[in-house]
């Protein structure tokens, strides 16, 4: 049983490496989500009506620029790079159902900045932002397996909804755009909106094993489907096809290893590696 699962979550890693290489973008990196996992198996300790109350914190810093596989690294050299600064706060609420089947709720936060050249009519680099609750997260699990079973790790399979909480028309000062050269105010570039303004279905797994020394490996992963297409806001951009922003369907894989803080009860050190897509 263990060597299936170990095998399932290894072909979905693969299996989103591999999309991703076909379908992924160039540009800087589209905006902060997460997904609706535990993370680090949080829930896998939960006994039935017990709840788990965690944080986490990320932040990226993206600016280089490709093509598919091709990099750009002129626009670094030239200073006409775009920069990114995103910062992610998550709170996640975990109530186990019963020993092995749990509800979570991750209600997400961002703070982003943005430096650009070209969206401030070519003269100067000016900065926007963004602020706020994003797209808020409800679903439910299940482990895979039982009791003894568990006691050297578990993965757990679930389905949830993404609510869309975050404004997906938030606005900021452009600089040089408006009559005469004067500021204008205007949606910031999707890739710091807080949301994307639809309801999606999400798909999730996640796990925890036991390490040596009191390490854990923990990987999480999902897809999420929007049927919406398209969210109204303005882009802003010549090209037609890309004057509204779109509401596109995402997908992420996270690994890493995790260990306990002996004297500090529920606190911990993990270090990891995170794919994420968006199409």
């Amino acid at each position: 049983m263990r060597k299936k699962l170990h095998s399932l979550v290894l072909v979905l890693a693969i299996l989103i490496i591999y999309h991703s290489e076909l379908k992924a973008q160039g540009c800087v990196a589209i905006r902060q989500f997460s997904g609706i996992g535990n993370a680090v198996g949080q829930g896998n300790i939960l006994e039935k009506g017990e709840w788990n109350i965690s944080s986490n914190y990320r932040y990226f810093r993206s600016f280089r620029h490709f093509s598919g596989r091709e990099e750009h690294p002129q626009r670094v050299a030239n200073n006409t790079e775009v920069i990114n600064w995103s910062h992610g706060l998550d709170f996640n609420i975990s109530y186990a159902l019963t020993d092995r089947a749990y509800a979570v709720v991750s209600l997400p936060f961002a703070y982003n900045e943005r430096s650009s050249l070209y969206e401030h009519g070519r003269n100067s680099r000016h900065m926007t932002y963004s602020q706020g609750l994003a797209d808020m997260r409800v679903g439910a699990g299940y482990w895979l397996l039982p009791g003894e079973k568990a006691k050297r790790g578990n993965t757990a399979i679930g389905l949830g909804i993404k609510l869309p909480t975050g404004d997906y028309n938030a606005q900021s000062t452009f600089y040089n755009v408006g009559p005469g050269g004067s500021p204008e105010v205007r949606p910031v570039d999707q890739s710091i909106q807080l949301g994307d303004g639809g309801w999606g279905l999400i798909v999730d797994t996640q796990g925890i094993w036991n390490l040596p020394s009191n390490f854990f490996l923990y990987y999480d992963g999902f897809y999420m489907f929007n049927p919406r297409n398209t969210n109204g806001t303005q882009t802003n951009r010549a090209r037609a096809s890309e004057a509204i922003m779109s509401v596109p369907d995402q997908f992420a894989f996270r690994a890493g290893v995790f260990k306990p803080i002996s004297f500090a009860h529920g606190l911990g050190l993990s270090l990891g590696e995170e794919l994420k897509v968006c199409q």
